[in-house]
C-alpha cells in the first residue's frame, strides 16, 4: 500500500479482500486504514484543495498520499475508504477528464515476466526444492549475489507454475526465507497468479 496501485500489486491486494475469511475482514481493513493514515478532516482538505483550485503540486504532502489513496480506491472496499469521500470528491473536481475516479489497474492485462539471465536459474532451484523443500530454495535463492535482480520474477514463475502445492504450502516461510522485498514481490506475484488461476 505504501505505493501507487500498479496492475499485479492492484490484483494482489484485490485476491487478499476477496479470498479473507469474513472473520478477518474487520481486522484486514483496519491494518490497511492504518497503512493508508487517517483521512484529514475537512478544514485540511478545503485548505489543500480549495473550490476552484486549478493546478496543484501533486508531489507536496498531504496531497501526495491523498492521490495515492484516490489510485488505491477502485480496489479497496468501503470500509477501509470511509471518511475518504470528502478528498476523493475535491480530487474528482481537479480531473475533469475522468471525473469517475481513477482508471482501475486490475484490468490491465497481466506483464508475463521477462527472461534475464540470473546466477541461479529455476532448473538449478527447482533440485533444491524437490531435494530440501521450497523454503532451502528460497534460502538459496536469497544468499545469490543478484538476489534483487528482475530476473528472478521469471524463475519464480517458472517454479510456481511448476509444483504450486508445495510453493504456496507455507507463504510466509518461503516469504522469510527470501529475504529481500524484491523476491518477495515476485513471489507474491507469482503465487496470485497461480491462486487466480485457480479460481476461475
Amino acid at each position: 500500500m505504501a505505493a501507487g496501485p500498479a496492475p499485479e500489486p492492484a490484483r494482489l491486494v484485490d485476491l487478499v479482500f476477496t479470498s479473507c475469511p469474513p472473520e478477518r475482514v474487520g481486522q484486514l481493513e483496519a491494518q490497511v486504514r492504518t497503512a493508508l493514515g487517517a483521512p484529514p478532516p475537512a478544514a485540511a482538505v478545503q485548505e489543500v484543495l480549495p473550490a476552484g483550485a486549478g493546478r496543484v503540486d501533486g508531489l507536496a504532502e498531504p496531497l501526495a498520499s491523498w492521490l495515492r489513496v484516490r489510485g488505491w480506491s477502485p480496489v479497496l472496499p468501503a470500509g477501509v475508504l470511509a471518511g475518504w469521500e470528502p478528498v476523493l470528491q475535491a480530487l474528482r473536481r481537479l480531473s475533469p477528464v475522468s471525473p469517475a475516479g481513477p482508471p482501475d489497474s486490475r484490468t490491465v492485462p497481466a506483464l508475463e515476466p521477462v527472461e534475464e539471465s540470473t546466477a541461479l536459474n529455476a532448473g538449478d532451484l527447482a533440485e533444491t526444492a524437490a531435494a530440501r523443500g521450497p523454503v532451502a530454495a528460497a534460502a538459496a535463492l536469497a544468499g545469490a549475489g543478484d538476489a534483487g535482480s528482475g530476473g528472478y520474477a521469471m524463475v519464480l514463475h517458472h517454479l510456481v507454475t511448476a509444483d504450486p502445492a508445495a510453493w504456496t504450502a507455507d507463504v510466509p516461510a518461503v516469504l522469510a526465507a527470501l529475504k529481500l522485498p524484491e523476491p518477495g514481490a515476485f513471489y507474491l506475484a507469482a503465487a496470485a497468479v497461480h491462486a487466480e488461476q485457480g479460481t476461475q
